[in-house]
């Protein structure tokens, strides 16, 4: 098992009114390099390599956003891209005046470099690549609003909703996002991407909904919830396909594992692996 490097190896920062430790705040796989990319607060973006030894070790560490502890991190499905986004932390908010700190590209190919910078605002809590059209993103930042890695300006804004999570899938060739949203946390919706209205709502959860996800390989959506259940989903009529219950406590994250069935599902207790089986029901390995 390999471990990143204990919490006390962690560096202190003192800056105005922040003092205090870099905490991990949320990771991604870049499978073509072995590395962990960990957004942090502080804005601080660290890089490991996974080592023979069976340990990870720093070999990139810096300052990518002003103010505000990484919220989000999305990678460019094939190029050498990451997008990071901030979200308020601490005493920032009052003093974060800027808004082209807030979303930001790095290609990691050469060097982290910064390549783009967006015009935003607000806070931003999630950000997506859109998998059908991958120059175009979706934001979370009180409503959703999509944007083209061409352009510091988004070309569209939902705010009709104020989603806390979302995710893109394909519905008969068109691009759809499911969200999970605040103003009816127990019923996740659907939107058409192209006409930005809604066509669906998924009514069968009994808690709130604290993750959506497609499939990338499947036709089926996951969502879980507070309670700990998770739901399936048939991506072209929505019909529920499935109920499973780990027994974890609330679902924190879910993604599939690569060209198999199976899903890894993260729990306030602990980590679960379920398996899609033919009839898209699904089952604990």
């Amino acid at each position: 098992m390999a471990h990143l490097p204990p919490r006390r190896e962690q560096k202190q920062v003192s800056s105005g009114r922040f003092r205090g430790s870099i905490t991990p705040l949320v990771a991604k796989f870049i499978a073509q390099k072995n590395w962990i990319v960990v957004g942090c607060s502080f804005g601080y973006i660290k890089v490991y390599k996974y080592c023979k030894q069976a340990l990870f070790s720093e070999i990139k560490s810096f300052k990518a956003h002003e103010y505000g502890g990484i919220s989000s991190l999305e990678l460019h499905r094939t190029g050498p891209y990451v997008l990071s986004a901030v979200e308020a932390e601490g005493h920032s908010a009052p003093m974060w005046d800027n808004p082209m700190d807030k979303i930001k590209m790095w290609d990691w190919e050469n060097g982290w470099k910064l390549i783009c910078t967006f015009n935003t605002e607000k806070y931003t809590y999630q950000i997506k690549f859109n998998p059908m059209d991958l120059n175009m993103f979706a934001t979370i930042s009180g409503g959703v609003k999509v944007w083209n890695i061409c352009s510091p300006d988004s070309v569209s804004e939902l705010r009709r909703t104020h989603p806390t999570r979302l995710d893109f899938f394909s519905r008969d060739g068109a691009p759809h996002m499911i969200f999970a949203d605040q103003s009816n946390r127990r019923k996740p919706t659907i939107w058409d991407c192209q006409n930005m209205k809604c066509v669906s709502t998924l009514k069968e959860h009994l808690a709130d909904v604290t993750v959506v996800f497609s499939h990338p390989e499947l036709p089926v959506l996951v969502t879980g919830s507070h309670d700990g259940t998770i739901r399936l989903w048939n991506s072209s009529t929505f019909s529920l396909l499935g109920v499973l219950n780990c027994g974890l406590g609330t679902v924190l994250a879910i993604t599939s594992l690569k060209g198999s069935r199976r899903i890894a599902i993260l729990h306030y207790g602990g980590l679960a692996i379920a398996e899609i089986d033919t009839e898209q029901s699904v089952a604990i390995v």
